[in-house]
């Protein structure tokens, strides 16, 4: 930090100079009394030394640079690549970053391997007399310095501010004994990795969520999570063939993806493309699919061969195709906008959301436009609203949910979006379940989805082939209830877990502040 030195150094803790101290009325806070408050320019010994590196164009740089800062590893780079003048720093050095200084970013310089050590102009340069680099980087880092340190900036705002050298040469900085300095830094980074460590925990348990959600979907939709439920409605037959819980815990995603279940030696069915599907299936345009109105009297042009069903189901379970459970499965209807408000409404693939039905992204429809729609197309409660064009959004789907009476008969789904409105066989919220899992997720884009890149599409002949596993009703509707009760908790753990996690990185800078004024035992 270049400067006349006006302050005399701090060589001798038990020797400090009069005109270093900071006068009592000026300290920020109170600390044990045998501890000081000192001018920074009394500590730092450093006297500026600049450098241009491409002088020594073969020679190589240990550069600390602010954009490196966030990797924890200075820069290894050979002169002739570095195009500007530098400052000669050596270990032991702190460096206190300038630039829009409500980016915490203090860094201590450390020993190199090999080659010589520089720093950008936009650090100040903190070589101690007396103390431990640690320490004052610790003390550099912490919430009162941050705080001195951006109110006192010079720049237009944001990301221009800078820190001014000749400001903070004169800031208070805190001088415990160099012994008492050592103890602090050992404790701080004691408890900073027992912190560390419950983050990494907690974040881990975050970061698993998706994978939970999808692990329990299908559990449920395998027939794993009503096993009990079945034994106790004397289902004893189911034992053979339903996956054990260990088993549906040991299915992670790959997987699903791959048919690969842990007691199959080759498998089940890979993953089938859109042309596959409809190859084997039934459901051409020249044939159409059997409803099935009786659960044990199922045609047989509605059932899924052996071969193509992609995993094991309980016994009394059946494969079948997915549009002999349909009554109704359209694309909606191009819509004709309207400027100003309708009282109708065009449900488009923003309002599909996985946390369900978002009307505040609706656009008006024309009245007259929407009052011509035939009746079937009007939305209804517990219709399924599928996405089905569109790289990114296809995919996604939502139950409509119970309707206020002034939105009854006035949405209609656009043309990117398919209705599914299921007949007494099938439940919404259970066929909203199999649709989410991993197993139909995991190849919609890639595999039931045909068309180019950003021109995705997910065809009605498609959606009426799919394989889906069906229980009777009764099964579907606990399956769906013991979902919703499980992912709900799953949501509040995640949320429970949040708050922690906050509280905990915010015991990280109490701790930190505690130690700095004394009041750790």
């Amino acid at each position: 930090m270049a400067r006349k030195r006006t302050l005399p150094l701090i060589e001798d803790f038990d020797n400090i100079p009069e005109e270093a101290l900071v006068p009592e009325n000026e300290q920020p806070y109170k600390v044990p009394e045998h501890w000081k408050w000192v001018r920074l320019s009394s500590l730092n010994k450093y006297e500026a030394q600049s450098i241009n590196p491409k002088k020594t164009p073969a020679s190589y740089f240990f550069v600390y640079s602010v954009p490196s800062y966030s990797t924890g590893e200075p820069e290894y780079i050979a002169g002739e690549d570095i195009g500007s003048t530098k400052q000669v720093v050596e270990t032991g050095d702190v460096l206190i970053c300038k630039i829009n200084p409500r980016i915490n970013r203090v860094w201590s310089v450390s020993n190199p391997p090999d080659g010589k050590l520089i720093a950008s102009s936009e650090w100040i340069v903190f070589r101690p007399t007396i103390g431990i680099q640690d320490f004052y980087r610790l003390y550099f880092s912490s919430q009162y310095f941050r705080q001195k340190l951006t109110s006192q900036v010079s720049g237009v705002g944001g990301s221009l501010t800078r820190a001014r050298p000749k400001i903070v040469s004169g800031y208070p900085v805190l001088l415990p004994p160099p012994d008492e300095q050592k103890r602090i830094v050992e404790y701080i980074e004691q408890t900073n990795a027992k912190i560390d460590d419950v983050i990494q925990r907690l974040n881990q348990y975050l970061e698993e969520a998706p994978n939970r959600r999808a692990e329990l979907i299908q559990a449920g939709v395998s027939g794993v999570l009503t096993k009990n439920w079945r034994d106790g409605r004397g289902n004893s037959a189911d034992k053979s063939e339903s996956m054990a819980p260990e088993d549906a815990r040991k299915w992670g995603s790959s997987q699903i993806l791959s048919r690969k279940h842990p007691k199959c030696d080759e498998g089940i069915a890979p993953s089938i493309s859109s042309s596959e599907l409809l190859e084997k299936s039934a459901v051409k345009k020249s044939k159409k699919l059997p409803r099935i109105a009786d659960f044990d009297n199922i045609p047989e042009e509605a059932l899924v061969p052996e071969e193509e069903q992609p995993y094991p189901i309980p016994e009394h379970w059946k494969w079948v195709r997915l549009g002999a459970l349909l009554k109704y499965v359209q694309r909606g209807k191009g819509p004709k906008y309207a400027n100003l408000e309708t009282g109708y409404l065009a449900v488009s693939q923003k309002c599909v959301r996985w946390e369900g039905l978002d009307l505040t992204q609706a656009r008006p429809w024309v009245a007259s436009s929407f009052q011509d729609l035939n009746d079937v197309r009007l939305l209804r409660e517990q219709d399924l609203l599928w996405n089905s064009t569109g790289t990114g959004t296809i995919g996604r789907i939502a139950v409509v949910p119970p309707l206020r009476e002034n939105l009854r008969d006035r949405l209609a789904a656009d043309s990117h979006v398919t209705v599914m409105r299921t007949t007494g066989l099938l439940d919404s919220k259970y066929l909203f379940y199999f649709i989410s899992s991993i197993h139909i997720q995991g190849q919609v884009e890639d595999g039931l989805a045909s068309g180019s890149t950003n021109q995705k599409e997910l065809g009605l002949a498609v959606i009426k082939s799919l394989p889906i596993p069906l229980p009777l009703i009764d099964e579907q509707k606990e399956i769906a209830c013991l979902l919703d009760a499980a992912l709900s908790r799953v949501e509040l753990n995640m949320e429970l877990v949040q708050e922690v996690l906050d509280k905990v990185r915010g015991l990280r800078q109490q701790w930190i502040s505690a130690a700095l004024a004394g009041k750790l035992a």
